[in-house]
Formats: C-alpha cells, structure tokens, sequence
C-alpha cells in the first residue's frame, strides 16, 4: 500500500462519515502487533503498511496515516478518538523477560501450576493477557505507548479523546482472579492489604489460589485488583489531559 491508497482511503471515510451525518470516528491505530503510525516504543509489522515490501524501493519509511488521517478531520471539523489494543509483545518487556531471572517473573501472569499464561496455552500466543497489567514496570510501558500517541498527536483540533480496547485477547484488563499468584505481586498484596498468604515452596503457587478461593480472602483480593487497575487507568486518563485538557478516556 502507497502513500495514495492511504490517501484516498482517508478522503473516502471522511466523505462517508459525512454522507452519513457522523461528526466522530473511533479507530484503532494499535492492533494485532501493527500500528498506522510510526512508532518509537514498539516494532509494528508491515500488516498495515506494506509499502517497505515495494521493489521500486519507493516507500521505504513507515507512513504515518494517525498525522494525515486527524489532519483530514481538522480540516472537515470532524473528530478522531484513537483506540489502542494492548495485545501484542511490547519489545522492550520482551527484552526484560529474555533476561530471565527472579526479577522478569511477575511481567507475565502466573497462574496455580506456577506457569504463565501463554505457556498454559500453547499454539496461541500471538495476542492475549500475557503480561501482568498489576506489575509497576507492565504499566509503565503501557503509559509510555499512551504518552507516544497523546504528546505526538494530541495539538490536533480533532483529536477529541483517547480510548483502550477491552477483550479477553488483550492485557489491558484483568483475567481470572486465579492469575497474579506470582511472588513479587504477592509481596505487593500482603504489604497493602496486611493479610499473610500462605504458600511454600514449589506448591505455594497452587497454596495461594486454594487461599483466595474462599472468604474473606477473595474478596480482599478481587477488590486490590480492581483498585490497582482503577489507579492505573487514573494515570492513563492524566496523561490524557495534560496535553489535552478536558479529553475523556474510553
């Protein structure tokens, strides 16, 4: 794809969102590993911009259709609201997890059997809740990516807010409550909410699920989840409106 099929893909929505009586449009701009941007933090695949692949060598930079497609709204006064999909490796906690060690355990959720996620499900391990959104270094990377988009983009008229796709493929939410059981999240949980698991040795993964499978335990640590995702999400919305003042978080 050259810079002209973009081109005319981006007129023809503007015209249809028109045609049809839209004023908005929410669009994904990260997904499935790719971007429609360039990007600095991630190594996006050619799945939305083929043009590295022409012979002629006439594209060889990556396009950035985020800049010409809110450049379109501005000048239709239409607005844009991007939507990131968290469901692909972020390179730089690969690298983390390469290292290996103690300290890389708790980027990739645990589960019972002391495996993580995607090791529990092999032959689909493209996209899914495979990082820990609950570890301080998962969220960190993710805010990055968000300051990325909202610090590049946000001075547009049209850039109207910013959301986050939610699903079962992707780590921006959470998964079971029998995932998390790794040491350094533990360590988190009994610290905040002075309550001692139990759990020794090869088998205190298993130990700690049995623990939170009953009350008062499961409650306590369904609701630390909840509020660690909630802080998180306040993080993501303050980024939002540091450069775009009064913008919401979908």
């Amino acid at each position: 794809d050259d810079w002209q099929t973009f081109y005319e893909g981006g007129l023809r929505l503007t015209e249809y969102l028109q045609y049809a009586g839209y004023d908005s449009l929410m669009i994904s701009v990260l997904a499935e590993g790719s971007t429609i941007y360039p990007s600095g933090l991630l190594e996006p695949t050619p799945r939305y911009d083929t043009g590295l692949f022409f012979d002629s060598g006439q594209d060889p930079v990556r396009k950035d259709g985020l800049e010409m497609l809110l450049r379109m709204f501005d000048r239709e006064r239409l607005r844009l609201i991007p939507t990131l999909d968290f469901s692909a490796p972020l390179p730089r906690l690969e690298e983390t997890l390469r290292r290996g060690g103690a300290a890389s355990a708790s980027v990739r959720w645990i589960g019972p059997a002391g495996t993580p996620w995607d090791e529990s499900l092999a032959g689909r391990r493209t996209i899914g809740p495979y990082y820990n959104v609950l570890d301080p270094r998962v969220q960190e990377e993710m805010l990055s990516v968000v300051r990325e988009v909202v610090r590049g983009y946000g001075q547009h008229p049209s850039f109207a807010a910013l959301a986050l796709k939610l699903s079962a493929d992707g780590y921006a939410q959470l998964p079971g409550p029998e995932w998390g059981l790794d040491d350094a999240t533990i360590d988190r949980f009994q610290r905040d909410c002075r309550m001692q698991v139990p759990g020794e040795g090869p088998q205190r993964f298993a130990q700690r699920s049995q623990f939170f499978a009953g009350d008062p335990a499961r409650r306590v640590w369904l609701q630390w989840r909840a509020d660690q995702l909630y802080h998180f999400y306040r993080r993501v919305h303050e980024e939002l409106i540091a450069v775009r003042p009064g913008c919401r978080l979908y």
